[in-house]
């Protein structure tokens, strides 16, 4: 194994951006870091609260929105927990009916199994076998009076990307709020809040060539919601997510959002011929299949099982190779993919199957090298 193998993990977490490598270093390298947005009595303060509401204006520009409509946490995880609770708290007199789906990530699932023991009535519905959701089994589960749908747009294991207009429609018609989980989104897909009526929607730093440790929460204008916060203490952010504002990681995320506008186009038309060539490639093999959608997807991730390999096999032969065998965030769980089970995979089939993800800083060489590489593990066995 090589000391920096190629990296095709970019679902798992993006490479950081050298751009926004060097708009942080420039707030970490400068006297004004020392300044704290809350502390608005001298310069410093009010450097930090001019660069951080500089960021806040470019993540909301990368979703055609509003600056203010966006509330800085942790990251996605803690976006779709600030939510899913903090809807649940505040209306949870008008319904106690959510509905989500098999294949969420862990942050909603398990949020939505906390909510389940405190009362509310969580209908987690299944998907169809390339894992798009079936609209009328939610337009039947829509019967009963919902307060929240929360969906995730682009899946980080497949890949495929949920019909979010269709969602909207139905959700308007029963006056059912829409979360969002937009962590794949970001810099892959166009998602325009202005066009697509969402009520919240969450986003992560690091699924998008920025720093890890950041995020946001997109809540609507209209209707105004009022969410109850789940951290509490110095009342930043409008009191609803209190903390010391991390500003060199804001000012990353910002910077990543503005690069995503400017490199969307480009990154997914060389990111799909890439996977073109690999799928080609590969699906000339007998027993290899793509799971997914193999249209309504993103270009930037292959989720492959190969019948007659484990993934050990795989990554014994690919050394040289960073890739993942389910998703990261549920790293260390010695069982399979819920996404895959959802998918009508088995047991045997989630243990022969591996994701490939590519990202804006693959190399043409890098791909190359990959086809060879499984090309060849294929052939010799």
């Amino acid at each position: 194994m090589t000391a920096h193998p190629h990296y095709f993990d970019a679902m798992a977490s993006t490479p950081l951006a050298p751009e926004v490598r060097d708009a942080m270093f420039k707030i970490l390298d400068s006297k004004q870091y020392a300044g704290n947005a809350s502390s608005t009595t001298h310069i410093y303060g009010h450097y930090a609260r001019d660069v951080i509401e500089q960021a806040r204006q470019e993540v909301a520009r990368c979703f055609n929105s509003q600056p203010e409509q966006w509330t800085w946490t942790s990251g996605a995880t803690e976006s779709i927990n600030l939510a899913l609770q903090g809807i649940a708290r505040t209306y949870h007199r008008q319904s106690k009916h959510i509905i989500t789906f098999e294949t969420e990530h862990p942050a909603t699932l398990h949020t939505c199994k906390q909510l389940a023991q405190q009362g509310f009535t969580v209908n987690v519905l299944p998907v169809q076998s390339n894992g798009l959701i079936d609209l009328n089994q939610l337009e039947e589960a829509l019967k009963t009076p919902t307060l929240l749908i929360s969906i995730l747009h682009v899946n980080n294991e497949i890949g495929v990307i949920q019909p979010l207009d269709a969602v909207c429609e139905l959700a308007q018609r029963t006056q059912t709020l829409v979360h969002v989980d937009a962590a794949q989104t970001t810099g892959k897909l166009s998602l325009d809040l202005q066009k697509t009526p969402i009520h919240l929607c969450s986003i992560s730093g690091h699924k998008v060539y920025g720093p890890k440790g950041i995020g946001a929460l997109y809540i609507t204008p209209e209707p105004p919601l009022r969410l109850e916060p789940i951290i509490f203490g110095g009342g930043q952010e409008h009191g609803l997510r209190s903390g010391t504002l991390p500003t060199h990681q804001i000012v990353g995320l910002g910077k990543a959002c503005a690069l995503a506008q400017q490199h969307y186009a480009e990154d997914t038309q060389r990111i799909q011929g890439w996977t073109d060539q690999l799928l080609s490639e590969l699906l000339a093999h007998e027993g290899v299949r793509l799971n997914g959608d193999p249209t309504q997807r993103i270009p930037h991730v292959l989720n492959l099982t190969f019948e007659a390999h484990t993934s050990e096999y795989l990554i014994a032969c690919l050394s040289d190779f960073a890739f993942s065998t389910s998703s990261a965030c549920q790293s260390g769980a010695q069982r399979p993919s819920h996404v895959l089970t959802a998918l009508g995979c088995t047991h045997r089939e989630a243990n022969q199957t591996i994701r490939l993800s590519l990202n804006r800083y693959t190399q043409d060489s890098e791909v190359n090298a990959l086809k060879a590489a499984l090309n060849s593990a294929l052939n010799s066995s």
